[in-house]
């Protein structure tokens, strides 16, 4: 990730250069290799640069275009390169001297704002028009990196991470009450609020623009809108196209200045990545670093039912299988919740909704960087994708009257019952199956479920209309499955993903010098599975029915056909946490006195969790895990959070 920044007077005062050199300073950890500042009269611009790909080393930004109209900042990727270079009619010959800011900006050239649908990728984009005296702020369709702003009559602030503003001096570092309540109670998918109560984001799919008089906001690209239904005669055909758009995606992915790593887990997905990586990684006999998760030394509960604990016996079997894999195995010696958690905050001014993952996604970066690692993949929504289960698969057979193979697939399925429920609901008016569920249950309600699984207090948690707000996107809160499971990905994709992964994948360049990539997030492959009937994803009962046919022969048997279990990650909270309960507490006392929290965190909540923390987890019900696993995490994290923004001054950070 390299860090872009503007400072634009809306009044026409001229932007001083030592405004310009605050937010460039600040961002320099985002761009170690290189930092540029330009003031250009009402309009100025900061960059830092870090390489993240070999045509990167080409990058001399800002770029101005040759009728001196527009001047482009670019952070991100252009996975399409080859694709754009032929509408454009630039030749392969020119395309390899071309970086990919340059590409964007000449896609901009040609096509404005229209081409934007053009651009795969992730990116996040700041255009000077000098014509119409106008920014425009653009982020890909998904939100893959961000990019945040703060507007007044007189100024337009955006930088790439938000203490490029408060690097300014006259930005609050008020923390937004809000979103840190959605953050709370899970459900942290506010696409516009950041943290900061003066800070906004640019929302995904959508070009911000700022002139002197006007703000306006076009959303230039809807998943929905470019998903069209197909069906093919044959099983193979679809088969064939997602190897090759698998492929396609990959071939991006594995564009890197340095070595590649992936994490690897026992599941499909990642081994699915990581066996394709080793295969093109072995054309140039080079190696693939992998980082496999499992518990501290010591652990030895037993995993429930169809579940894996510790992984690494699948993590060998692909080394046994590709012999330029190179396997480590991360989080051994138990680390701690707070291991790596004010580094992770500095540089994603966020948080992880499992705050128990940063320890260890901290962990595994720090032993690539070891490794001299430069891109790390993995294959973390994959189950959205390609790898989808197929559940709306028997909904789809009965759509079509195929009422043989409707009952053949459910009678196959492991858990028939559970099929025939999810069907109904499928069918059946919500309404009725609201009822049907209150009878049934009459404590567990949506409501219930909602503050049980949340750690603000109750009147915070509702005050954020939380309930209303998920079904307005399409989130089906306490009903399992959703009424259309293809909208309830969709909405996912579109609206829950940026808010939870985008800083992620800020911090990690940032922090260890390499890039977080997930294949599966290509948008060709996105828009194809939405496309393709549900039965290709499920077959006779058995789910993931394409992904088992990619993998067969690429993985080991074993992972192929799960008989490990589906992988746990954090079995072992209960060990992690023991040792950390006394600074969890002390901190949660500090905390939930700050103007920040005291009226939002539910203090006497977790307080009573962290009393009766228990020394076994093995008799613990699902509920009483998820409270000890999930909302201590949840809180302990919001409280460093919340601690370290009380006091830092980003804008003195970094030297010339």
């Amino acid at each position: 990730m390299s860090g872009i920044g503007a400072v634009f007077h809306r009044d026409a005062r001229p932007v001083e250069r030592e405004s310009l050199e605050r937010m460039s300073r600040s961002l320099a950890m985002y761009g170690p290799e290189k930092r540029v500042v330009r003031p250009e009269g009402e309009i100025g611009f900061a960059y830092t640069h870090f390489t993240n790909t070999p045509e990167a080393r080409l990058a001399a930004q800002p770029l101005v275009s040759p009728t001196g109209r527009y001047t482009f900042l670019l952070d991100g990727r252009i996975d399409n390169r080859a694709d754009l270079a032929e509408a454009l009619i630039i030749s392969p010959a020119t395309l390899a001297r071309m970086s990919d800011a340059a590409l964007a900006l000449e896609a901009w050239q040609k096509w404005g704002a229209d081409g934007l649908t053009r651009w795969i990728g992730e990116f996040a984009a700041i255009i000077w028009d000098r014509d119409a005296r106008a920014v425009n702020l653009v982020r890909d369709p998904f939100g893959r990196r961000p990019l945040y702003y703060n507007v007044t009559d007189r100024r337009l602030a955006v930088a790439s991470m938000p203490k490029g503003l408060h690097a300014l001096g006259d930005i609050s570092r008020e923390l937004d009450t809000k979103r840190l309540t959605d953050a709370l109670t899970q459900y942290d998918a506010d696409l516009t609020r950041s943290y900061y109560r003066e800070v906004s984001l640019v929302a995904p799919a959508t070009i911000t623009t700022v002139s002197r008089d006007r703000i306006a906001h076009t959303r230039y690209y809807s998943l929905r809108d470019n998903i069209a239904p197909f069906r093919h005669a044959r099983d193979e055909d679809y088969l064939e196209e997602a190897r090759e758009l698998f492929d396609t995606a990959m071939s991006a992915c594995l564009r890197s200045p340095g070595p590649i790593g992936s994490h690897l887990s026992g599941g499909m997905d990642s081994s699915f990545v990581a066996a394709h990586a080793a295969q093109r990684l072995a054309e140039t006999n080079e190696r693939l670093s992998t980082y496999t998760w499992v518990p501290v030394d010591g652990f030895t509960a037993k995993a429930r039912s169809q579940m894996c604990y510790d992984e690494s016996p699948a993590a060998r079997a692909m080394a046994q299988m590709y012999n330029n894999i190179d396997i480590n195995l991360i989080g051994r010696d138990g680390p701690s919740l707070y291991d790596g958690l004010s580094e992770y905050i500095l540089a994603a001014e966020s948080l992880l909704r499992n705050g128990l993952n940063v320890s260890l996604v901290m962990a595994s970066a720090r032993k690539a960087r070891e490794d001299g690692v430069r891109v790390m993949l993995n294959g973390q929504n994959g189950n959205i994708t390609l790898s989808y289960n197929g559940v709306a698969a028997p909904y789809e057979l009965l759509r079509k009257g195929r009422l043989v193979a409707m009952l053949r697939d459910i009678s196959r399925h492991a858990r028939p019952s559970d099929q025939w429920r999810n069907l109904l609901v499928s069918v059946l008016p919500r309404r009725l199956v609201e009822a049907v569920r209150t009878v049934k249950s009459p404590g567990n309600t949506a409501e219930s479920k909602l503050l049980r699984e949340s750690a603000a207090t109750p009147d915070a948690t509702l005050g954020r209309n939380i309930m209303a707000r998920a079904r307005s996107m399409g989130f089906e809160m306490g009903r399992h499955p959703p009424k259309s499971d293809d909208e309830h990905w969709m909405t996912y994709l579109e609206n829950y993903l940026a808010p939870v992964e985008a800083n992620a994948l800020a911090a990690m360049p940032a922090l260890f010098g390499h890039e977080l990539r997930d294949p599966f997030m290509d948008r060709r492959i996105i828009e194809w599975r939405f496309g393709v009937p549900a039965t290709q994803f499920r077959r006779d009962g058995k789910p993931r029915f394409l992904m088992r046919r990619l993998i067969d022969g690429q993985v080991p048997d074993m992972i192929r056909d799960q008989t490990l279990g589906r992988g746990v990650q954090s079995a072992d909270w209960l060990e992690r946490l023991t040792p950390d309960l006394a600074r969890i507490k002390r901190e949660l006392e500090i905390a939930s006195g700050l103007q920040s929290l005291n009226t939002i965190i539910d203090a006497p909540k977790i307080s009573g969790l962290l009393e009766t923390f228990p020394t076994d987890a093995s008799e613990l019900d699902t509920v009483k895990r998820k409270a000890y696993a999930s909302l201590i995490p949840i809180a302990a994290s919001m409280s460093a959070f919340a601690i370290d923004q009380a006091g830092v001054n980003y804008g003195e950070l970094g030297d010339d």
